[in-house]
């Protein structure tokens, strides 16, 4: 994402749990938008959100916190399961 776009973009991951793109002919592969986020690293201030420059790398900590953690409460994660049970200091045992 670019500044400019980043607001835009951020619906998708705030929103949607996966997205499937497809034809009459094909089916592509889903885009788990959990997974997608939790691997969205930004270290260019250019590259995030419209705000100060000097303000954009905490704005887009603060915004993945954030949006990550509505998706586990709004059950669109992924992986809400393992993280409900690490954040209530849960351990699942596989034996």
């Amino acid at each position: 994402m670019e500044y400019q776009s980043a607001d835009y973009g951020a619906i998708l991951y705030e929103r949607f749990g996966a997205v499937r793109f497809g034809s009459a002919e094909k089916l592509y592969p889903e885009f788990d938008m959990s997974k997608l986020l939790r691997s969205l690293n930004c270290t260019e201030s250019s590259n995030i959100f419209g705000r100060k420059p000097e303000e954009r790398l905490a704005a887009f900590a603060a915004w993945k916190e954030s949006t990550l953690h509505a998706r586990r409460i709004g059950g669109l994660d992924s992986n809400n399961t393992a993280d409900e049970n690490e954040e209530n200091g849960r351990v699942q045992s596989n034996s």
